[in-house]
């Protein structure tokens, strides 16, 4: 079964890591029912950080370096901003 990540176009919910029978299968959003966009998964295989880490400058006027995927998902959730595109 097929492994994808959904996004509603209505009220931007972010559904991860959803099995599905098939790859045309729509799913509908659990907060406002609206079918919600595929989205690229990594599925299975996950992302490889290089030692010095990932540099991001569009994330804070500083900028950020991140080292693994657990460390954007942190900031994200702290800082209020979507990261999604890239995790």
């Amino acid at each position: 079964m097929p492994i994808y990540d959904f996004r509603c176009p209505n009220c931007s919910y972010l559904l991860k890591d959803r099995f599905t029978k098939s790859w045309d299968e729509e799913v509908n959003c659990s907060r406002c029912r609206a079918i919600m966009k595929k989205l690229i998964s990594e599925g299975v295989v996950g992302k490889v950080f290089p030692a010095e880490g990932v540099y991001l400058e569009h994330v804070s006027p500083k900028g950020k370096t991140f080292h693994s995927t657990k460390e954007m998902r942190d900031y994200e959730k702290k800082h209020n901003v979507d990261l999604g595109y890239l995790l």
